[in-house]
């Protein structure tokens, strides 16, 4: 077993073990393509506990009394529930072709993209509703539709010096027009340098590279690029705006929107060594934007006006050459509206890689984080960890650590149930309260075999139970 070492706000806080035992149809081999999915298997190492090892045998017996008491803790098993995930998991509904495998554009909304045009579905009928022509071939990395209904495109294309465009596109006369096309790059920031070389000591600048758009409240999204981030929102003239630039860490998985000016980010925030990417740490922030002031957009440009330096190989060093700031990065700084301060929620270090899988917000106030194999539940009003959840496997004489889990929400009247799917196995949880006591409950498990070697699922739409998974062999999706 590896030594993992931890470094979060749990030291003090409770964190409880559920270690799953009744998996059906689990065969774990260590050494072929049917293993059960750990997370950044090494060659010579897996991430389990082997039940037989001598050294292991007080570990195994604490664990053995975790594994019984699983059952006496955590299950309230209802089998009228049996019924509903056999209607929805048993057998597929449907499976559709697209031209590539489609991503959520919203609520009930579907899209997919070619190198010459966007097309939109709906999610009842999966007809087409809208598709959009392209004048040059382009990749569509990303694509939100804002609450005035204009739709926003991340596009990489060739197009001069620029490769990456945010394409703006209004509905007029049920038709949508292109209106604002958009060069995002660098300019704005300061130059950021990154190590590497085995050594560690080797320096060069950090490509700018854009990764995705975020839709939030009020007309706006954010760019999340690999220097930071901006806020883009629209302006007296209806055009879109950068009005916040943000350095910030590399890796930001989750943004999500409590309220216009409060955000959590989630991230995975990587070594600053570009050659050797080792331990990953976990960092959770709420983001708080404010207005900016006239010293904090002095200070961004007087950091630009000296950005001219050059990169050696073990050093970089200040040039001797006056510096000039460029008037389209003076325009951008002098034109902002809005800062950002961050506190750090908790920060989460194993030992080893750790990954953001994913979240789901319950009863309009709890954050579940799946983070690795264990569950975290965030209270969204005073925004504090209260309960870290291990979840743990036992089959074949092992007891797994970390293995591949995927975590949806389950629509019901009371807004507290979600899934946890394991290999074709389905763990139907309920979140309670019990005065100032909050934990989790598993109400349901059931087996699907169609799920055996499945990865992720998708959820269509917010409050029906319509999932699908995707078949990226025939660029389809099969519909449950």
């Amino acid at each position: 077993m590896r030594t993992n070492t931890k470094e979060d706000c749990f030291k003090e806080k409770k964190t409880e073990t559920i270690i799953l035992s009744d998996l059906e149809k689990i065969e774990i081999v260590t050494n072929g393509p049917n293993y059960l999915d750990i997370d950044e298997i090494d060659d010579f190492e897996y991430e389990y506990i082997d039940n037989k090892k001598e050294e292991n045998k007080e570990l195994i017996a604490e664990l053995d009394k975790l594994k019984t008491r699983t059952f006496e803790l955590y299950y309230k098993i209802d089998n009228q529930l049996t019924k509903e995930l056999e209607s929805n998991f048993k057998q597929s509904k449907l499976k559709i072709n697209f031209i590539q495998i489609p991503k959520i554009l919203k609520d009930g909304v579907l899209w997919t993209a070619s190198e010459k045009s966007f097309i939109m579905y709906d999610c009842k009928f999966f007809r087409k509703i809208s598709e959009l022509k392209f004048e040059k071939e382009c990749r569509i990395a990303s694509a939100i539709e804002l609450d005035n209904k204009d739709l926003v495109l991340l596009a990489f294309v060739k197009e001069g010096d620029s490769w990456c465009k945010i394409l703006i596109y209004r509905l007029k006369n049920d038709k949508y027009e292109l209106i604002q096309n958009i060069n995002e790059n660098q300019k704005g920031y300061s130059s950021q340098f990154v190590q590497y070389g085995f050594c560690g000591r080797s320096i060069s600048k950090k490509p700018y590279n854009v990764e995705y758009i975020k839709k939030i409240s009020g007309n706006r999204f954010i760019c999340v690029n690999s220097y930071g981030f901006k806020i883009y929102a629209s302006n007296e003239k209806q055009e879109y705006s950068i009005i916040s630039l943000n350095e910030y860490l590399e890796g930001i998985k989750i943004i999500y929107e409590i309220n216009p000016n409060t955000f959590i980010f989630g991230t995975e925030k990587r070594s600053s060594n570009d050659y050797i990417r080792y331990n990953n740490n976990i960092l959770f922030q709420v983001v708080d934007l404010k207005e900016i002031t006239k010293d904090e957009i002095n200070k961004k440009l007087n950091e630009l006006n000296e950005d001219d330096r050059d990169y050696l190989f073990f050093c970089f060093s200040k040039s001797n050459k006056e510096s000039k700031v460029s008037e389209e990065s003076k325009n951008i700084l002098e034109s902002l509206k809005v800062s950002c301060s961050f506190k750090t929620i908790f920060h989460y270090n194993r030992g080893e890689y750790s990954y953001i899988k994913d979240y789901i917000i319950l009863k309009s106030k709890y954050m579940i984080i799946l983070l690795d194999s264990s569950l975290f539940i965030l209270n969204l009003d005073t925004k504090e960890i209260l309960k870290k959840f291990d979840i743990k496997i036992a089959a074949n004489d092992k007891y797994f650590i970390h293995v591949h889990i995927c975590m949806k929400k389950w629509y019901n009247d009371v807004d507290n149930n979600f899934i946890l799917f394991i290999y074709g196995n389905f763990y139907l949880f309920e979140l309670f309260e019990e005065g100032k006591e909050i934990g989790l409950k598993i109400l349901n498990h059931s087996y699907f075999h169609n799920f055996e070697n499945r990865g992720d699922i998708e959820k269509l739409k917010e409050k029906e139970n319509k999932f699908f998974i995707q078949d990226y062999r025939t660029n389809s999706i099969i519909l449950y």
